[in-house]
């Protein structure tokens, strides 16, 4: 832009024809400078943008687990959140549940699933883990600590496989359940994570890897699906995404799908988990 008030001059300054080529000259030279010039103005912009966009990203990796999905200038960059961190951020919101049975299933025993508190005291597990309701003598929570709760429950759906259990006076973490409305619809492939109390670790706290592999309806009912993710212990325990923590489904069963083949046969471990939208339905009725 500071180049053409010199053209203008340089024009002003030519009276007669006899300077014409030389006002062609000058024309040229003015269009030859904006021919370099532009180029320079565009790699300047797309460098700021850049700068912009690392800025922000790297203002977003700092952030905390709620924040995992980044904004910069240009598009979403969304980064999968670290397991241990991810575990780090949830794990005082999960307790491991203890159930005595007048009648045990082995002598001296109780059963162990886990649950999640949602907030305001109220905390999820399986009903399975609880179906025989008459024959419950006890229920109690241990958090990480060690200190322990005693529950009441509030509600049991049993086709839902779904129970809210109530501690008064709790104002531990809660987790985030999925929205649909807000965080859209569940990608294919989304890495995921189990968290919760297995068998084979007896008491301890551990977790699962494995990717959500859709969707699946039996009697009205949806689940989610994926493969090796959930074990006896877990049941009632969340299963959370990588990219935000927040819930998914909740733990629910895990089956063994035999493939029947000329020359043999194919074992396959399915995880079947309650969706989400299934808690998200029976907390609103």
């Amino acid at each position: 832009m500071l180049i053409l008030p010199h053209y203008q001059d340089a024009v002003r300054d030519e009276g007669d024809g006899a300077d014409v080529g030389r006002r062609i000259c000058q024309v040229r030279v003015v269009r030859s400078d904006l021919y370099y010039a532009f180029p320079t103005i565009l790699m300047m912009k797309k460098l700021l943008t850049f700068v912009l966009s690392i800025t922000a990203f790297i203002s977003c990796v700092n952030s905390p687990i709620a924040m995992s999905g980044c904004v910069t200038t240009q598009a979403s960059i969304t980064t999968d959140v670290p397991v241990e961190q991810l575990i780090a951020a949830e794990r005082s919101a999960i307790l491991r549940l203890e159930v005595a049975h007048l009648v045990f299933v082995m002598p001296n025993d109780v059963s162990s699933c886990t649950a999640f508190h949602i907030g305001h005291g109220k905390f999820v597990t399986a009903a399975h883990c609880i179906r025989n309701q008459r024959e419950v003598t006890s229920m109690l929570f241990e958090d990480q600590n060690g200190t322990k709760f005693v529950p009441t429950l509030l509600n049991a759906d049993f086709d839902r496989d779904l129970a809210i259990l109530y501690v008064k006076n709790y104002d531990g973490k809660k987790l985030e359940l999925w929205n649909t409305k807000h965080d859209g619809d569940i990608p294919l492939g989304m890495e995921i994570v189990g968290l919760g109390f297995p068998g084979y670790l007896w008491t301890s706290f551990s977790f699962e890897t494995g990717y959500y592999k859709g969707q699946l309806v039996e009697d009205s009912i949806k689940y989610m699906l994926s493969k090796d993710l959930t074990y006896r212990g877990y049941s009632g325990g969340p299963i959370v995404s990588r990219k935000n923590g927040k819930v998914i489904g909740i733990s629910h069963v895990i089956f063994d799908r035999i493939t029947v083949f000329d020359d043999g046969h194919q074992h396959a471990w399915i995880s079947q988990a309650v969706s989400v939208s299934e808690l998200e339905d029976m907390l609103q009725e």
